[in-house]
C-alpha cells in the first residue's frame, strides 16, 4: 500500500507465508456486532479537520498511516502478535484522538471483554449496514485463545 499526494492510495495484496496465513486464519475471529456506524460522517469530520490544518488531526492520520505500513510489515514477515499488537494500539490511539463516533459504549466494553479473554488485539469493522467487529487471539498462546462458542457480550461469532 502507498499513499500519494495526490490523494490516491494503491493498495496490492500481500503475499504472506503459508504458515502466517495458517495462523491468522486460526486466529482471526470476526464478530457481528448487529450496529453500523456512518463512515461518511466520520470521514467528512476528518476531512474538515485536516482542511482546517488541524496539525492533531493530521499527526493522526500520519500516525495511523504508520500504524498501517507497520501492519503489513508485520504480516508479511509472519509476525502475527506483532500485528495484533498494532492493532491494540491503533485502538487505544483512535479511541483518544480522533472523531467522534469512532466508537461507543458497546463497542469500547466488546472489546475490553474481548481482550480480558485472550484477544491481543481487535478491531471495529462497522461500516455502513456491517456490524462486525474482529479479533486476533493469542497467536502461540494456546490457552490464552477467545473462547468463541457463544461469541462475545452476546454478538454473533464466525470462527
Amino acid at each position: 500500500m502507498s499513499f500519494c499526494r495526490t490523494e490516491k492510495v494503491n493498495v496490492s495484496p500481500l503475499t504472506l507465508p503459508s504458515e502466517a496465513l495458517a495462523n491468522l486464519e486460526d486466529n482471526l475471529l470476526l464478530f457481528f456486532t448487529g450496529t453500523a456506524r456512518s463512515a461518511s460522517e466520520i470521514l467528512r469530520d476528518q476531512d474538515t479537520k485536516s482542511k482546517e490544518n488541524g496539525a492533531e488531526m493530521l499527526a493522526n492520520l500520519h500516525f495511523t498511516k504508520q500504524l498501517g505500513v507497520e501492519s503489513r510489515d508485520a504480516l508479511v514477515k509472519g509476525d502475527l502478535r506483532k500485528f495484533a499488537e498494532l492493532m491494540a494500539a491503533h485502538w487505544e490511539h483512535k479511541k483518544k484522538k480522533r472523531s467522534p463516533g469512532m466508537s461507543n459504549g458497546p463497542i469500547d466494553e466488546l472489546y475490553e471483554l474481548a481482550r480480558k479473554n485472550g484477544a491481543l488485539g481487535g478491531k471495529d469493522c462497522r461500516r455502513g449496514r456491517r456490524g462486525i467487529f474482529a479479533a486476533v487471539s493469542g497467536a502461540e498462546d494456546e490457552g490464552a485463545r477467545i473462547d468463541a462458542r457463544g461469541g462475545i457480550a452476546g454478538s454473533a461469532a464466525w470462527v
